[in-house]
């Protein structure tokens, strides 16, 4: 599947997997088949072959019908969550289930197990161990990891939950950092976090402290509002 060109050729190619339910995807939501292909490959003892099935199932996550067909496993997002985090590398097997994750993190459910999960602070973590220097470029993460990590930290902090876990880490100090990137897509990201995690009063006193650290968030949560409230549909008060 992830060899086979993007767009019709590769849906083709995964829907024959799912009609197939090569994986055990769909065994695994009957209550079947507990010992399935999808369990097995993630537990195996060859490194090669986790990375492999990694990749498979982050491109399979790219089309909807392939989200909607891994999701009927039971245990693939406590599964993939396990993997990243006890993945030190930022390698290609953690570059793969962080896509995988970010993908999945645009369904509700999924949204609720990654937080049980404690992704945030994971994310929060290792955003915050790479390098951001002044020129705007990253060292210790793939650009990948960075984008993609920036994308599900937006996506889990529009839940509640999440902004009360983004409250137990150094979210602001991490995003005020990634502020300075030069990558528009992350700069996006951080923005979308930082609209929803300052609704919360604990973050948002933590910006309104006068002190260099903040000033960044302070004009950029000004700008956001403005923004949203110029562009958006009237949901309420601004």
């Amino acid at each position: 599947v992830a060899k086979t060109p993007a767009g019709k050729p590769r849906r083709r190619a995964l829907q024959t997997y799912i009609n197939g339910d090569v994986l055990g995807c769909t065994a695994s939501a009957r209550g079947e088949g507990g010992d399935n292909l999808c369990s097995k490959l993630s537990g195996s003892a060859s490194p090669l072959v986790i990375e492999q099935w990694a990749r498979l199932v982050n491109c399979a996550a790219s089309e909807c019908s392939g989200r909607t067909y891994l999701l009927q496993h039971r245990d693939l997002v406590q599964m993939l969550c396990g993997i990243l985090k006890r993945e030190p590398q930022d390698n290609a097997l953690r570059r793969n289930v962080l896509g995988a994750l970010q993908k999945f993190s645009l369904r509700h459910e999924p949204q609720n197990q990654m937080i049980d999960a404690e992704l945030i602070a994971w994310i929060v973590e290792a955003l915050g161990s790479a390098d951001i220097g002044g020129s705007g470029e990253v060292d210790g993460l793939s650009d990948y990891s960075v984008e993609y990590g920036t994308a599900l930290l937006m996506n889990l902090s529009l839940r509640a939950a999440g902004k009360r876990q983004a409250e137990t880490v150094p979210t602001l100090t991490v995003l005020n950092a990634l502020l300075e990137m030069d990558n528009p897509q992350v700069r996006t990201y951080v923005n979308g976090t930082l609209y929803s995690v300052l609704t919360r009063p604990v973050l948002k006193e933590q910006v309104s402290r006068p002190n260099p650290t903040t000033l960044t968030l302070c004009i950029a949560s000004m700008t956001l509002r403005l923004i949203f409230c110029r562009f958006l549909p009237r949901t309420g008060p601004c």
